[in-house]
Protein backbone atom coordinates (compact mmCIF):
# COMPACT_ATOMS: atom_id res chain seq x y z
CA UNK A 1 0.00 0.00 0.00
CA UNK A 2 2.93 2.60 0.71
CA UNK A 3 3.81 2.01 -2.86
CA UNK A 4 0.37 2.89 -4.26
CA UNK A 5 0.18 5.86 -2.20
CA UNK A 6 3.81 7.12 -3.60
CA UNK A 7 2.53 6.66 -6.99
CA UNK A 8 -0.79 8.65 -6.31
CA UNK A 9 1.13 11.63 -5.06
CA UNK A 10 3.87 11.37 -7.86
CA UNK A 11 0.89 10.97 -10.66
CA UNK A 12 -0.75 14.18 -8.45
CA UNK A 13 2.40 16.10 -8.65
CA UNK A 14 3.19 15.47 -12.31
CA UNK A 15 -0.34 16.56 -13.41
CA UNK A 16 -1.46 12.77 -14.59
CA UNK A 17 -5.69 13.27 -15.48
CA UNK A 18 -6.45 9.58 -15.41
CA UNK A 19 -4.83 6.50 -13.96
CA UNK A 20 -5.76 3.11 -13.67
CA UNK A 21 -4.31 1.40 -10.64
CA UNK A 22 -4.57 -3.12 -11.67
CA UNK A 23 -4.83 -5.35 -9.32
CA UNK A 24 -4.40 -8.90 -10.77
CA UNK A 25 -5.00 -11.30 -7.92
CA UNK A 26 -8.41 -9.25 -7.27
CA UNK A 27 -9.13 -9.07 -11.34
CA UNK A 28 -10.21 -4.96 -11.03
CA UNK A 29 -9.12 -2.07 -11.89
CA UNK A 30 -9.48 1.09 -10.27
CA UNK A 31 -10.01 4.51 -12.37
CA UNK A 32 -8.52 7.75 -10.88
CA UNK A 33 -9.07 11.68 -12.30
CA UNK A 34 -7.42 14.61 -11.78
CA UNK A 35 -9.73 17.05 -10.72
CA UNK A 36 -9.02 20.52 -9.55
CA UNK A 37 -5.52 19.37 -8.51
CA UNK A 38 -7.15 16.11 -5.99
CA UNK A 39 -6.74 12.93 -7.75
CA UNK A 40 -10.42 11.22 -7.07
CA UNK A 41 -11.17 7.53 -7.67
CA UNK A 42 -14.27 7.62 -10.89
CA UNK A 43 -14.27 3.97 -10.16
CA UNK A 44 -13.28 -0.08 -9.56
CA UNK A 45 -14.56 -2.22 -12.29
CA UNK A 46 -14.67 -5.72 -11.70
CA UNK A 47 -13.10 -8.38 -13.80
CA UNK A 48 -16.40 -8.59 -16.30
CA UNK A 49 -16.59 -4.96 -17.25
CA UNK A 50 -15.12 -2.46 -20.31
CA UNK A 51 -13.67 0.43 -19.33
CA UNK A 52 -14.01 3.72 -21.40
CA UNK A 53 -10.95 5.83 -21.08
CA UNK A 54 -11.90 9.51 -19.96
CA UNK A 55 -8.52 11.02 -21.79
CA UNK A 56 -8.12 8.75 -25.16
CA UNK A 57 -10.59 8.75 -26.99
CA UNK A 58 -12.32 5.72 -28.45
CA UNK A 59 -10.16 3.71 -26.14
CA UNK A 60 -12.05 0.86 -24.58
CA UNK A 61 -10.24 -1.96 -22.61
CA UNK A 62 -12.88 -5.17 -21.95
CA UNK A 63 -11.65 -6.53 -18.64
CA UNK A 64 -12.67 -10.23 -19.76
CA UNK A 65 -9.83 -10.01 -22.32
CA UNK A 66 -7.22 -8.49 -19.47
CA UNK A 67 -7.94 -11.46 -16.80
Amino acid sequence: MLDLKFKHQIYKTFGVKEYWIVNPQEKTVDVYILKEGRDTLKGVYLKEKTIEAGIIPNLKVDLREVF
